[in-house]
């Protein structure tokens, strides 16, 4: 135990006790201190194995070195912050759509614009951000792009909005395709 960080040394000492007192395996995350000082990150996995008196009479166990996957996952965290920041302090109005037509990204300068709060758009149709007479072509729009194979479709255009007050007016938009591709392990 000496050998992990301060920060873990509670949870890991917990999740070992747990294993001998309540029969629960080993399944956590941990950084150790290295020789030289450092940390790593390690994922422990182990069990006990008990005698017909319910005594444990032996463990197993595993540590593999996660310190890759951990670095990585903190970029991506770091990554997604700065282009969040970047997202929320434009001045232009960003509205991210799936192929359907749902809201995935509304930023501040479009809850302004179209005077409509994220937190009641993301997630559903885009629809009531346009004009009645207008929501067909603004579909098939989106379905045209998303049908793109090249991922490369980008058109500029002036559409029509609606705001969540009822006005109607012009924008100048780029409208463009961004494929992303989740495989499955």
């Amino acid at each position: 135990p000496t050998r992990i960080h301060p920060d873990d040394r509670v949870r890991m000492l917990g999740d070992r006790a747990a294993m001998f007192e309540r029969r629960v395996p080993i399944d956590g995350e941990y950084r150790l201190r290295r020789a030289d000082g450092g940390h790593l990150w390690v994922a422990a996995h182990g069990f006990a194995v008990w005698d017909d008196a319910g005594r444990p009479i032996r463990s197993y166990g595993a540590i593999a070195d996660i310190s890759a996957r951990k670095a990585a996952e903190t970029a991506l965290v770091e990554s997604r912050a700065r282009l969040s920041a970047v997202i929320d302090s434009a001045h232009d109005a960003i509205v991210a759509l799936d192929d359907a037509g749902r809201v995935l990204l509304f930023n501040p300068a479009a809850e302004t614009l179209l005077g409509r709060p994220a937190a009641d758009v993301l997630g559903r149709t885009s629809l009531p951000m346009v004009p009645p007479r207008l929501r067909g072509e603004a579909l098939r729009t989106v379905r045209r792009i998303a049908l793109d194979a090249s991922g490369g479709a980008r058109t500029s255009r002036t559409l029509q909005v609606l705001h969540a007050d009822g006005t109607e007016f012009p924008v100048e938009s780029t409208l463009a395709l961004s494929l992303i591709h989740i495989s499955e392990p």
